[in-house]
């Protein structure tokens, strides 16, 4: 699948956003971005949206979002 598409968009490194042992390929252009660990080439998680530009997707969309905590009790 990785082949078929190509090279994203955009390619945030590992540690950005949720998943953050995975990469983000970012196909904004397509409205899709996959998070793949690339040590094991598999994909973590998927997400669809209306086509966008890189920054868009980035800014707006949540490209760089961290994962939220909920602190225990």
């Amino acid at each position: 699948m990785l082949t078929a598409l190509g090279a994203p968009d955009r390619k945030l490194a590992p540690g950005v956003g949720y998943h953050a042992d995975a990469h983000q390929r970012v196909y904004a252009s397509r409205g899709l971005t996959l998070w793949v660990r690339e040590h094991r080439t598999d994909i973590a998680r998927v997400a669809v949206y209306a086509p966008a530009t890189s920054d868009d997707y980035e800014t707006r969309l949540g490209g760089r979002d961290k994962t939220r905590y909920e602190r225990r009790r």
